[in-house]
C-alpha cells in the first residue's frame, strides 16, 4: 500500500479499488437477481464413471443455503449439443422447467469457453502439452455451438482470440498463446527475458509469427549478481522475496480472473474457464482478493476448471527448500481420470501431497463449481474430463429466505435425493447489491451489513460525516460526484505494525500514525431497486506531532474511485461510513432529483461547485479521469468542501467551480452574486469566461478571497450573460456559511 500525503497536515489517502464507470441499470438482468430475490444456480450431475445424470425429477434435489432448506421455484436439464451423451447423439434442448433468463436465452444453445494460459508459471517444456491437449479437443470434440475465447495472463489478461467456433483460428491462437518463453516470477527477469517478453507482446498485437529468441550478454552477470545478493542475507532476503513472488504470481491470476469475469457479467447463462498454471500460492496477503474474484466468477455465472501443467512431476511442500518428488511415470488411465468431488482419482490418492501451488489451483475450482485436473501427464484426457461438463447441466433458481443484501456469504448446498452420484456447483455467494457485475470487495462487507440494518429510527451517527452530491450533464446522462468528508476526532488509529520494514504501509511509519474510513453509497432508484454501489477504503496518516490538529479537522475523503452516471429521475443515495478500528459508523441519506437532460442548442450549466483545494492529477492518473467532471484540462482535480464550512481562521480557500455549455466558439461572461438573506452582501462584475470551445463547453474556476465576509451564513449565486448582455442564459445557486 502507497501512501501519499495530502493537504497542509501530513494525511494520506489510498485507493484500493478498481476506477471503473457506474452506470444505472434499469433493465438489465443479472444471472444471480439479489434484488429481485431470486438465486439462478447451475448444477452437474454425474454417475460414478463421469457421465451426466439426465433423469432427474425436481423432488430429488434438496437446496441448503447456510443450512436452511430453500424451496426450489424451477428446476429443469440443459442438453447443449450436437454431442455424444451415454453414447446416443443429441442436440440442444432446455426443459420447459428451466428457469425463464436460460430459456429465453441463447445461454441454452451454445457453450462458451475461455481458455486462459497463465504464462508467469507455465514453463517452456509445459506449453507443448498445454498446446497439444487444447488442439486435440478443438480439432476432435469441438462442436459447432461451442464458442471458444483465448487468453494469456502476464501481469494482466490479454485476448488473443474472441470467441469463435472456427478451428483453424483457435489452433492459432493456441500457437500464439504457447509460443516463446515464459517470464516465470519464480526466476530471476533478466534483459533478455524482458526482449523475450516483449517480442511475445508485440507478435500478439500483430496477430500471430514466429517468434525468434535471443540471449543477453549481461544475463550470466546479473545472475551472479542476483546470487550475491541473496546470499548476503539469505534467511531474510530469500524469505521476503519468496513471499512477495507468490503474492505477486497470485495476483495477477486473481485480477485476470476477475477482469474476464466482470467483461462478460452481462452474457447471460453458464460460461466455463479452463484455466492452465503451474498453481498459485495463497496466503493472509491475497485472501480477500481471492474471496472479490470468487465472488465476481460467481455472480457472472463463470466456472472456473483449473488444469495443473506439472503433470507428475508434482512437489512436496516442505518447511525449506522444495524437493521434487520421483514419481513418474504412473500408468494413465481412465479410472483415475474420473472426477469426483471436484478431483481426479489421482488427485485423492496424492490428496496429502498437496502443495501450496495445487491447493490454490483445487480452491479456485471447488469454490466456482469447477474441476481441478492435476498429476496427469496426459492433459487431453484431463481437459476432457472438463468437457464433459460443459454440455449438460440443470438449471434451477430460488428465492432465498433471507433477503438481506448485507454482503455476507451465503454458502449453498445442492443434495441429490439417489445413491452413488457426484453433484458439484458453485458453493456460494455474496448479497451485494447491484447487478451481477458488482465486485464485493473486502472492506465493503461491514458496511453493507451495517446498511442493511439500517433504518430511520436506528441509523448509525457515531461518525461526524458530510455529504454532497454535485451534477453534470454528459451524453450518457447526469453524472453525479459525490463528496463527503469525515471528522477525526471520533476515529481510531490503526494499530502500529512494529514487524513492517516498509514505512508506506498503514501502521508501518514510526514517526506518523494512521485512520481509516471505509465507505459505501447504494443508489437506488423510485422503485427502491439498487442501480450503482460506489465503494473506497482511505487510510489518512497524521504526523505524530500533528495529531490534535487532525483530530479538530473534517478530512475530505478523495473521490470514489468509479464515477456515477444516472439519467433523469428520482434517487436515493445511502451512504455508509465505517472506522474498522474504533468500529463506529454512520449511516445517512440523500434524496436527490435529476432533471432532464438539457436539449441540443439549449445553453446548460452544471452544479455550482464550492471547493476546497485543487490538485494536480498525477501523471500516471491521468488517463483514468477523462470523464471525472471535477477534473480542468485533464491536470487539476477540484476537490469540493461537503461541509459547505469556511473558516477564516484557518485561512481556507473558496474555489467555485462550474462547467457551462452554451454554443460553440462563442464568448460568454460570468456574474457571481454573493447574498447574505436578500442583500449582495458581495460581488463581482462581469468578467470574461473565455469562449466556448467548439463542443460549446467553457469552464472557470476563480479564487474567491474570504476577507471581504463576515460570519454568517450566504448563497452564492452564478449568473452566465453573453458579452454586453445583462440577460442570463443560466444560473445556478449554492448555499455556505463562513466562520
Amino acid at each position: 500500500m502507497n501512501v501519499r500525503t495530502l493537504g497542509r497536515t501530513v494525511l494520506a489517502a489510498v485507493i484500493l479499488s478498481v476506477g471503473v464507470p457506474v452506470h444505472a441499470v434499469q433493465d438489465g438482468k443479472s444471472d444471480v437477481q439479489l434484488s429481485a430475490g431470486e438465486v439462478l444456480l447451475d448444477v452437474i450431475v454425474t454417475d460414478k464413471k463421469g457421465q451426466p445424470v439426465t433423469d432427474l425429477r425436481r423432488d430429488e434435489i434438496e437446496i441448503l443455503e447456510n443450512g436452511t432448506k430453500q424451496s426450489v421455484t424451477s428446476f429443469g436439464l440443459v442438453r447443449k449439443g450436437p454431442q455424444e451423451v451415454n453414447g446416443q447423439p443429441s442436440t440442444a434442448t432446455t426443459s420447459a422447467e428451466a428457469p425463464e433468463a436460460i430459456r429465453s436465452s441463447l445461454a441454452a444453445k451454445v457453450n462458451l469457453i475461455i481458455i486462459m494460459v497463465d504464462r508467469t508459471s507455465v514453463e517452456q517444456a509445459e506449453l507443448k502439452q498445454v498446446f497439444t491437449a487444447t488442439e486435440k479437443f478443438i480439432n476432435e470434440k469441438l462442436a459447432i455451438n461451442d464458442l471458444v475465447a483465448v487468453f494469456i495472463n502476464t501481469s494482466q489478461p490479454v485476448m488473443i482470440q474472441n470467441f469463435t467456433n472456427n478451428k483453424p483460428k483457435l489452433v492459432n491462437a493456441m500457437k500464439i498463446a504457447t509460443a516463446g518463453s515464459t517470464i516465470l516470477l519464480q526466476e530471476a527477469v533478466t534483459n533478455g527475458s524482458r526482449a523475450d517478453l516483449g517480442r511475445l507482446t508485440q507478435m500478439i498485437a500483430v496477430g500471430g509469427g514466429d517468434l525468434t529468441l535471443s540471449g543477453d550478454a549481461g544475463d550470466a552477470q546479473a545472475a551472479v549478481n542476483l546470487e550475491t545478493l541473496l546470499s548476503s542475507n539469505a534467511a531474510g532476503i530469500e524469505s521476503y522475496f519468496s513471499a512477495l513472488r507468490d503474492q505477486i504470481q497470485a495476483l495477477s491470476i486473481i485480477n485476470s480472473v476477475v477482469a474476464i469475469a466482470q467483461a462478460y457479467s452481462e452474457v447471460p447463462g453458464r460460461k466455463s474457464m479452463v484455466l492452465y498454471s503451474a498453481g498459485l500460492v495463497l496466503n493472509n496477503d491475497v485472501d480477500s482478493a481471492f474471496d472479490a474474484m470468487v465472488s465476481a466468477a460467481n455472480r457472472s455465472n463463470l466456472t472456473i476448471n483449473t488444469v495443473g501443467v506439472r503433470g507428475l512431476d508434482a512437489r512436496v511442500a516442505r518447511t525449506n527448500n522444495e524437493q521434487l518428488r520421483n514419481v513418474r511415470p504412473i500408468l494413465e488411465s481412465d479410472d483415475r481420470m474420473a472426477v469426483s468431488e471436484g478431483r481426479s482419482g489421482m488427485d485423492r490418492i496424492l490428496e496429502s501431497n498437496l502443495t501450496d501451488n495445487d491447493e490454490g489451483l483445487a480452491r479456485i475450482a471447488k469454490d466456482t463449481g469447477g474441476v481441478l485436473v492435476r498429476n496427469t501427464n496426459d492433459l487431453g484426457k484431463g481437459f476432457l474430463a472438463i468437457a464433459n461438463d460443459l454440455r449438460t447441466y440443470y438449471a434451477m433458481s430460488y428465492e432465498p429466505t433471507n433477503v438481506a443484501l448485507d454482503g455476507s456469504f451465503r454458502s449453498i448446498t445442492v443434495k441429490v435425493l439417489r445413491r452413488d452420484v457426484e453433484v458439484r456447483s458453485r458453493k456460494g455467494y455474496f448479497a451485494v447489491p447491484g447487478a451481477n457485475s458488482t465486485l464485493l470487495l473486502p472492506f465493503e462487507q461491514p458496511v453493507l451489513a451495517m446498511l442493511a440494518k439500517s433504518d430511520p429510527q436506528s441509523r448509525l451517527s457515531d461518525l461526524k460525516v458530510s455529504f454532497k452530491t454535485e451534477r453534470f450533464a454528459s451524453p450518457y446522462g447526469w453524472r453525479v460526484p459525490v463528496a463527503l468528508s469525515v471528522d477525526g476526532s471520533a476515529l481510531g488509529a490503526i494499530p502500529r505494525d512494529t514487524k513492517s520494514k516498509n514505512p508506506n504501509l498503514k501502521g508501518g511509519n514510526p514517526n506518523a500514525t494512521d485512520f481509516e474510513v471505509n465507505a459505501v453509497v447504494l443508489v437506488r432508484d423510485a422503485r427502491q431497486t439498487v442501480v450503482a454501489k460506489l465503494s473506497r477504503t482511505t487510510v489518512f496518516r497524521a504526523a505524530n506531532d500533528r495529531i490534535p490538529e487532525f483530530k479538530a479537522m473534517s478530512s475530505p475523503v478523495p473521490p470514489f474511485p468509479q464515477s456515477l452516471v444516472l439519467p433523469p429521475g428520482s434517487y436515493t443515495l445511502q451512504l455508509g461510513v465505517y472506522d474498522p478500528n474504533s468500529h463506529r459508523g454512520t449511516v445517512m441519506e440523500r434524496k436527490i432529483t435529476l432533471p432532464p437532460l438539457p436539449s441540443d442548442g439549449n445553453p446548460a450549466l452544471s452544479s455550482l461547485v464550492l471547493g476546497s483545494a485543487a490538485v494536480t492529477v498525477p501523471e500516471s492518473e491521468r488517463t483514468l479521469v477523462a470523464e471525472d467532471p471535477l477534473v480542468m484540462g485533464g491536470k487539476i482535480r477540484i476537490v469540493p468542501n461537503p461541509t459547505g464550512r469556511f473558516a477564516k481562521s484557518r485561512g481556507d480557500r473558496m474555489i467555485v467551480y462550474f462547467q457551462f455549455r452554451g454554443a460553440p466558439n462563442t464568448p460568454y461572461e460570468m456574474i457571481l452574486h454573493f447574498m447574505s438573506g436578500e442583500e449582495v452582501a458581495v460581488g463581482t462584475p462581469p468578467s470574461p469566461l473565455g469562449p466556448t470551445d467548439a463542443s460549446g463547453m467553457a469552464t472557470a474556476a476563480p479564487d474567491i478571497p474570504l476577507d471581504g465576509f463576515k460570519p454568517g451564513n450566504y448563497r452564492a449565486v452564478l449568473y452566465i450573460v453573453p458579452v454586453g448582455s445583462k440577460q442570463p442564459v443560466a444560473q445556478a445557486v449554492t448555499p455556505f456559511t463562513v466562520e
